[in-house]
C-alpha cells in the first residue's frame, strides 16, 4: 500500500512496432509520493462503477513528458521502493521474447 512518503520506481510497457514487440523500461526512479486516494470521479464500466486510484508524484519538469507520453502511449506500474534504497540502476528493456523459453 502506497502512502505519502513512500518513494517508487515508474515502469511503461508498451508496443514497440519499430522491432513489433512489447517492451517494458525502468522509466524514473525514486519519485517521491505526494499524495494516494481515490479520483474524484468514479469511471462506469459497463453495469458497474469502477473507484480509480490516484497517485501524485512530485515529478521535475524534465520528468512529466515522458511520464506523460508513456501514460498515454503505455501502461503505467509503481514499483515501491525500499525506504533504505537511494541508489539508481541502469537497466536495458525487458522484450516479450526475452520472456518465452
Amino acid at each position: 500500500m502506497l502512502k505519502p512518503g513512500d518513494h517508487v520506481d515508474i515502469l511503461v510497457t508498451f508496443d514497440y512496432e519499430v522491432e513489433k514487440t512489447t517492451l517494458t523500461s525502468l522509466l524514473l526512479q525514486n519519485i517521491k509520493v505526494l499524495a494516494v486516494g481515490q479520483s474524484l470521479v468514479s469511471a462506469q464500466k459497463g453495469d458497474q462503477k469502477v473507484n480509480t486510484q490516484t497517485v501524485t508524484l512530485a515529478v521535475t519538469p524534465e520528468q512529466a513528458p515522458p511520464l506523460t507520453l508513456g501514460s498515454e502511449r503505455g501502461k503505467i506500474r509503481l514499483m515501491l521502493r525500499s525506504p533504505k534504497d537511494e541508489g539508481t540502476a541502469n537497466l536495458p528493456s525487458s522484450r516479450m521474447q526475452n520472456l518465452v523459453r
